[in-house]
């Protein structure tokens, strides 16, 4: 609170802007949950509107003059509603600050609406508060009218309706943020800030190997900073660490009481609001991998019978398991004659009972273990108001999806499904592909070293293998094994294009129902490639759909409703922090490595906070404050498009001009004295000649309108000559990749638009309904 280049960015009205996702404040549990709402916003002039205060209508009709304030937050308008020395208007560009509450009549009697209605600050006086006792006693109860009774003469929209005992307790100061207040010796209120925070739990080994001696860590993040300013290791706060003596269950007794105190409130000294505030630092989540996740669920993991920590699912054992290297004889003879006639897998259904946090109180309270679940000392976080663990830790994509199922499939593609001969041809196929201007890195490995990838080399690879698999062996459609492996890649990669997406524009519900419906689809192909394998007797089989992993997926969607889109809450730079705690312990005797650790950040945090508390300017570009201030920062792994535009860009351009805008499809051909050479491109037309000519009679079910190959990928065909532009006069707004090509005889050569790419499955999908 004291730092001003951050103290802005830690606080955050919950976003209820309809049409789009892109940030935490989005999601379900910012919206809803009582210990993130803000109790009181502050105005350009300082002055502080709270929860509970009774404020006069600006334009009052009939007797509706007042407006009981029950929340507040923000939406974002494509035309603002406030002038820049408007008090309401948000600081932020474009956003507008609501009130919901309820309208007051004022007769001598006290009524107030059933409704809770959402009115922008601009449309209220918020120079005064009025004084409640001067309306008639409210001992007899209330009473509660209707918004129609009054007609509709405000900018107000009806929103959820509450019963009498909620509104008596408002309009008595006897609400849930009463809490909070405080008195200053002045009379006044103290202003109260509300700054949720995110705990990153994760080990790392103390060793030069990189392997043994396991460090448990935890670190804190600002859950309202955007996502590139929460990647920055300068905002990534060590908390602390410990690797024989304590465990990370070990750690939470003192890290719970210091939570508590911060639900509870901690006055600080605020430098944006030059006096002492009361902050409110609820817990929003805690990002950790599969495991540590279930440990601090009180769940055993997932060897346990019922093997999620979200649902009451059981485990599915192999009912064809392989004879272990110590069984007996007998039971060697049993399996291997059992395996002569293998038993297919049959359907699972992934849609269980939800676990409940009232599941895990009666489980801490009975000390009655359940299938899967214990207590192992992690029912300290459910001293915790604002934290559910059964709700509040969110499927991890690196370890689900790229070093889960893409690993999985990719390793299964390249050892079982394809000959050695095979794997040089589509290695050749991959290094064409680096020629492509699509991606900001491009997949460089080799094939043959698949068994030590890393995450980023999964994510690359997964992207771009369904479009050009079956260009690379054209006979897949007559090779069972190949025909269901690439299913698999198309419907996985659909799913990943959407999950790694940054933010999205468009229907919230369709968006959410679509990763619902390619999780179904992903279960059911995994499904089929395994009895395959089994039918054929393939070895090894790959058994992916007995993996708990694939599972996950069905809770992805209800992480996305109460949090926002899954990359806000990634892991990835979470542990690249690792390498800068595994640096400390190295610089240590090793007799106190916890307390060592701990003090070398300190010290670090110390010094970058007197420097960027402006008391003096500092210039980064002088090789001692890099050293000093340790500017290394996290590897860029999300894979932002360049943005750049060179020979070979494809994407949607827009053309701008004084006289004229036009948005077209392109690829730039070439750059010649300072102006760009495109090719255009449309999106070819479903046509019942081509489909059953080229694509099997194949009629993609995602883009019905469009020309597809069996992969979904667009078919876009070249329209006119190529056109020269100006450079400014060009702008590219999506970056896309149409490297691949497609042959279609007679009538020349066409573009695939990859839609595996990262975003746009959704995009073009928007341009579909359109």
């Amino acid at each position: 609170m004291a730092n001003p280049t951050k103290s802005t960015m830690l606080s955050s009205l919950p976003d209820e802007t309809v049409g789009e996702m892109g940030c935490m404040q989005q999601g379900d549990k910012w919206k809803t949950h009582k210990m993130f709402q803000n109790p009181m916003v502050t105005l350009d002039n300082g002055r502080g509107i709270g929860v509970g205060d009774l404020l006069e209508i600006s334009v009052p009709m009939f007797n509706v003059k007042y407006f009981l304030v029950n929340r507040f937050f923000k939406q974002k308008m494509s035309i603002p509603l406030a002038t820049p020395n408007d008090v309401s208007a948000s600081t932020e560009q474009n956003y507008v600050v609501y009130a919901e509450g309820y309208l007051v009549m004022d007769p001598l009697f006290l009524a107030v609406s059933r409704c809770r209605c959402r009115v922008p600050l601009i449309e209220l006086n918020t120079s005064r508060t009025i004084p409640k006792n001067s309306f008639a006693s409210t001992n007899n109860g209330l009473r509660r009218f209707d918004v129609s009774e009054v007609g509709q003469f405000l900018n107000v929209q009806p929103s959820l309706c509450d019963d009498n005992e909620h509104v008596f307790n408002l309009w008595n100061n006897q609400g849930f943020c009463e809490r909070w207040k405080r008195n200053k010796p002045d009379v006044d209120l103290m202003k109260v800030v509300v700054t949720p925070l995110m705990l990153f739990t994760d080990d790392t080994s103390g060793n030069l190997s990189k392997q043994y001696n396991l460090f448990d860590s935890y670190l804190m993040i600002p859950a309202a900073m955007s996502y590139d300013a929460r990647s920055s290791k300068n905002n990534c706060f060590f908390v602390c660490t410990s690797n024989k003596k304590l465990s990370a269950v070990n750690m939470l007794s003192p890290l719970v009481e210091d939570l508590k105190q911060l639900e509870k409130g901690v006055q600080m000294n605020s430098i944006v609001h030059k006096q002492t505030v009361l902050v409110v630092a609820p817990l929003l989540l805690i990002q950790a991998d599969n495991y540590r996740h279930s440990e601090l669920s009180m769940h055993k993991g997932s060897v346990a019978g019922c093997f999620c920590r979200k649902c009451k699912i059981r485990n599915r054992k192999n009912p064809n398991p392989k004879p272990r290297k110590n069984a007996t004889a007998e039971r060697r003879a049993d399996l291997m004659l059992a395996l002569e006639d293998p038993t297919l897998l049959p359907p699972v259904e992934h849609r269980y009972p939800l676990r409940t946090i009232d599941d895990l109180i009666l489980l801490r309270d009975t000390d009655d273990e359940e299938d899967g679940f214990t207590v192992n000392g992690s029912e300290q976080l459910l001293l915790l108001e604002s934290y559910n663990p059964t709700l509040d830790t969110p499927i991890k994509l690196l370890h689900t999806l790229p070093l889960g199922i893409g690993k999985t499939l990719v390793q299964f593609l390249l050892k079982t499904s394809l000959p050695k001969a095979e794997v040089d041809l589509f290695q050749n196929a991959l290094s064409d592909y680096r020629k492509c201007q699509a991606y900001s890195r491009n997949f460089r490995a080799l094939l043959n070293h698949n068994g030590s990838f890393h995450g980023r080399d999964f994510k690359q690879l997964t992207q771009i293998i369904p479009v050009i698999l079956r260009q690379t062996f054209p006979d897949c459609a007559e090779r069972d094994i190949i025909d269901l492996t690439a299913k698999c890649f198309d419907v996985y990669s659909c799913l990943y294009s959407m999950a790694y997406m940054r933010n999205f524009t468009g229907d919230k519900d369709a968006f959410i129902k679509m990763i619902d419906h390619f999780a179904d689809k992903l279960i059911k192909c995994t499904l089929h490639l395994d009895n395959f394998c089994i039918e054929t007797k393939k070895t090894p089989t790959c058994l992916l759909s007995l993996q708990p992993k694939l599972h996950t997926l069905r809770h992805m969607a209800s992480g996305i409703h109460r949090f926002g889109m899954s990359i806000n809450y990634e892991t990835e730079h979470g542990e690249q922090f690792n390498k800068f705690i595994r640096e400390e312990i190295l610089r240590t005797n090793r007799h106190n490595p916890s307390k060592d650790v701990s003090i070398a950040f300190a010290r670090q945090f110390i010094i970058h906070h007197v420097v960027s508390g402006g008391s003096f300017l500092v210039n980064y570009k002088n090789p001692v404050s890099k050293l000093l201030f340790d500017s290394r920062e996290n590897a860029n792994n999300d894979y932002r498009e360049a943005s750049r535009m060179t020979a070979t860009t494809a994407g949607l351009f827009e053309y701008k001009t004084p006289s004229e805008t036009m948005d077209f499809f392109g690829a730039i051909v070439r750059i010649n004295r300072g102006k760009y050479i495109i090719q255009k491109y449309v999106i070819e037309p479903y046509s019942i000649t081509l489909y059953s000519r080229f694509f099997n009679r194949y009629r993609s079910p995602v883009f019905e309108d469009f020309l597809t190959t069996v992969d979904n990928n667009i078919v876009m065909k070249p329209i006119g000559e190529e056109t020269e532009y100006d450079l400014e006069d060009i702008m590219l707004k999506q970056r896309l990749d149409m490297h691949s090509t497609y042959n279609f005889g007679n009538l020349g050569q066409r573009r695939l638009l990859n839609i595996h790419k990262f975003g746009s499955l959704w995009s073009n999908l928007r341009i579909s309904n359109q």
